[in-house]
Parts: structure tokens; C-alpha cells; sequence
């Protein structure tokens, strides 16, 4: 019986690791949609960005239908403001520059394969190619977590992002 016992709880704990269908929604993207300390709807705080991406890489742009998003760049990243709060993140690289890891909850960072996005988050529900990338999207239009990968399969890119318009 002891064995049994053993066995259900070595299953149930392989099972919670494993996403077999996109299941980011209404009630967990908060938590989903992050990367590294960023997450859709934190607070803007200038200080942190350049302690985790550096300095801006070009000036900030800011323009667009209703909700006049301001977007800032750095050399491995860009982030969409809204009034005080993030909306967008996109990411070139696995590590801040403060040594931060950028890594989904997940664990999946830039340069990751392939396979572990699938075997972590499951079926996307959204898949476009673009040249030799294919991204894969996971959530829904309202707020999505987006994998990039190249040509060999890896991640090249990570984004979490709502509707800025």
C-alpha cells in the first residue's frame, strides 16, 4: 500500500509540472505574464528599468489610438507604458543587466529549446511565422505570453503583452 501511496503522489507531482493545453487566463495572468520581475500591469518605475536593461537605447516614442502608449527601448528590450503601468515587455536576453535572471515562472528564458516551451505550457493558441521565426502565444487577445523562436528551435524572444489601442 506504501508503494501505491508513493507511486500516486510521484505521479501527481510530474503532472503539476507538465501543461498539456494553453491554460493562462482571466484568473491567473497576473501571475503567468512575467518575466523575471516585470509583470503586465506592475507599476512604471524608470529606476528599475535601467537597473535591469541599462541605459535607453533610443529616445522613447509615444503616440497611438486612445490610449497614447509610451514606449521605451533598450538594447535587449522594450517596454509599453499606460499612464503608470506596464503593459508590454518584450526580451532579446536571459539575463538583466544587473544579473537578474529574465526568466518566465515557468523557467523558460531566452535560449531555451523549443520542446521545453511545449512541454511547460502546452498547445499555444496562436502559432505565425515571420522570415525563418515562428512565435508561439499563449493566454488570449485580451493578454498573451509570446515565445520567438529561430530557425534551430530556440528562444530568441520573449514578450508578454495586452492590447496598448
Amino acid at each position: 500500500m506504501r508503494k501505491l501511496i508513493l507511486l500516486f503522489m510521484s505521479l501527481f507531482m510530474i503532472m503539476t509540472r507538465t501543461s498539456f493545453a494553453n491554460d493562462i487566463n482571466n484568473g491567473n495572468y497576473f501571475l503567468e505574464c512575467k518575466i523575471g520581475p516585470l509583470g503586465l500591469r506592475d507599476t512604471f518605475d524608470m529606476k528599475q528599468l535601467n537597473q535591469l536593461f541599462g541605459n535607453m537605447s533610443k529616445p522613447a516614442y509615444q503616440g497611438g489610438p486612445a490610449t497614447n502608449p509610451l514606449a521605451l527601448f533598450f538594447n535587449d528590450a522594450r517596454v509599453v507604458v499606460i499612464g503608470n503601468e506596464i503593459y508590454v515587455v518584450d526580451v532579446k536576453t536571459n539575463t538583466g543587466k544587473n544579473g537578474e535572471p529574465l526568466k518566465t515562472p515557468r523557467g523558460i528564458s531566452v535560449g531555451s529549446n523549443l520542446d521545453a516551451v511545449f512541454r511547460m505550457y502546452g498547445t499555444p493558441y496562436r502559432t505565425y511565422k515571420y522570415q525563418n521565426q515562428v512565435s508561439y502565444s499563449y493566454g488570449n487577445y485580451a493578454h498573451d505570453l509570446t515565445f520567438t523562436v529561430d530557425s534551430n528551435n530556440k528562444v530568441i524572444e520573449i514578450s508578454i503583452g495586452e492590447p496598448t489601442c
